[in-house]
């Protein structure tokens, strides 16, 4: 969205012959502003308050089900990866309500109002700013969430053993620390705007961690056998991995369907995860009926 803006505003002068190039951008400046206008702007943040209910309600079934079954550290870390997507979806809302206050500034409540040069030029600015951060933010998230779910595979893995090796925790954080140090250094020297090179990393570490958590599950003891469930769970993985890709695609786009089918997604996945470790997985003694 920050080069369609930048596009629309690259000449914001009166040209020699007249006022129609002026006139053109602030038209495609004010087209972007409408999107966040107060009825697209509610709609975006009521459903992405639906989405912090759902994933708080999968974190408490996870959290329950690793309370009382053996062998379960796994899960906390999917419950942290979880915990680390409300960071998301607030961070959305944060925004969104920011440019609906913007649209509100300047477009009021008339949605025919199309900005001048002037104003376009300072909404340009101020829109590409919220724009570019929020993209730095939510990739620094986004890297956090594949980090647990990194661990998460690991333990799975390693499945029933618990324990994750120092120099590998010692590394994978080391790995953290540098690519959110270096989102923060591209963002503050050469501008956020040039981190969609890191997009494709980040999209290709999100696929691959979700992926592989989805195919460990599905090899869960193997014994007490759900065949069915367990390949039920690995599809909804590997459609929450499939969805990963368009991302930074719809980030700054309100009112997008694509965000509902997203929640959805993911929500099934930590849904039928909670259902499937509470079928195969042992009671803890103390919990056993």
């Amino acid at each position: 969205m920050a080069d369609e803006i930048l596009s629309a505003v690259s000449d914001l002068s009166i040209s020699p012959t007249g006022t129609s190039t002026a006139i053109i951008d602030s038209i495609k400046v004010t087209e972007t502003l409408r999107e966040f206008a107060p009825p697209a702007a509610i709609s975006t943040i009521l459903a992405d308050a639906l989405a912090v209910m759902l994933i708080a309600c999968a974190v408490l079934l996870l959290h329950r089900t690793a309370s009382a079954t053996m062998h379960s550290r796994f899960l906390r870390h999917i419950e942290y990866s979880f915990l680390v997507m409300i960071l998301f979806r607030l961070g959305r809302v944060v925004v969104t309500g920011l440019k609906s206050l913007l649209a509100f500034q300047y477009l009021g409540l008339d949605p025919s109002k199309t900005l001048s040069s002037h104003d376009a030029a300072i909404v340009w600015v101020m829109l590409t700013n919220i724009t570019n951060n929020w993209h730095a933010i939510s990739m620094m998230v986004s890297f956090l969430a594949s980090f647990w779910l990194f661990l998460a595979w690991w333990l799975l893995r390693r499945y029933p053993a618990e324990g994750i090796p120092r120099a590998l925790y010692s590394t994978a954080v080391g790995v953290l620390g540098g690519l959110v140090a270096l989102v923060a250094g591209i963002a503050t020297t050469t501008g956020a705007d040039t981190l969609f090179l890191l997009d494709f990393f980040d999209i290709a570490a999100s696929v691959t961690v979700i992926t592989l958590v989805g195919w460990e599950l599905r090899k869960l003891e193997p014994k007490r056998g759900h065949p069915a469930l367990s390949t039920i769970v690995f599809l909804f993985f590997m459609s929450w991995a499939i969805l990963q890709v368009p991302i930074p695609y719809f980030r700054d786009k309100a009112g997008d369907a694509f965000f509902l089918l997203l929640m959805f997604a993911s929500f099934g996945s930590m849904l039928m995860t909670a259902l499937y470790t509470s079928i195969v997985l042992k009671d803890r003694p103390e919990y056993e009926a």
